[in-house]
């Protein structure tokens, strides 16, 4: 893995890490469940996206874990058992 490679895969993690955390204030807030479940989508899309990256593999601009995961357990047998989830 280059560095940039490295670079981009933290930036994604850490845009994960912003959608957890504002997730949790939402149901610390009991706000809208609507919403946090958006957040957490939303973060582990981004994780998926940053453990795709830092592994130098290409991803689909797509909002769809499935997808993702499928990407994932292509290289990965071990996450594969979770397409299932």
């Amino acid at each position: 893995m280059d560095e940039k490679q490295k670079e981009q895969a933290e930036e994604w993690f850490e845009r994960g890490k912003h959608d957890i955390e504002m997730a949790q204030l939402l149901c610390d807030k009991r706000g809208y469940i609507d919403i946090i479940t958006l957040h957490i989508q939303q973060a582990l899309e981004k994780y998926m996206k940053g453990f795709l990256v830092y592994n130098g593999r290409e991803y689909k601009r797509t909002h769809d874990l499935t997808l993702l995961l499928n990407m994932i357990g292509e290289f990965n047998k071990n996450l594969k058992e979770f397409s299932d989830l």
